[in-house]
């Protein structure tokens, strides 16, 4: 049966052998503190509304400004607005 983790950890062990000449570790050290470690557990995507609403001049729909924060980088949004 395929085991995608025992794989993962082959080819990790692999490239830490190669490397070896020049780390200070042995590549089973290295291993076993890499499998010890948890995942870092990644910064969820963060949208705040800026209460902004922004109407395009030529055909006068309305947009909400919404700004986005994503663990690398912050940008900002265009929503259109939902008429009711």
């Amino acid at each position: 049966m395929h085991d995608p983790e025992n794989e993962k950890a082959l080819v990790t062990l692999f490239v830490f052998e190669r490397a070896w000449g020049l780390s200070k570790f042995s590549p089973k050290e290295k291993l076993e503190e890499k499998l010890q470690t948890p995942p870092k557990k990644k910064k969820p995507k963060t949208e705040i509304d800026t209460g902004h609403d922004l109407v395009c001049p030529i055909c006068g729909k309305t947009h909400r400004l919404v700004h986005v924060e994503t663990e690398k980088s912050v940008k900002h949004v265009l929503r259109k607005l939902i008429s009711g």
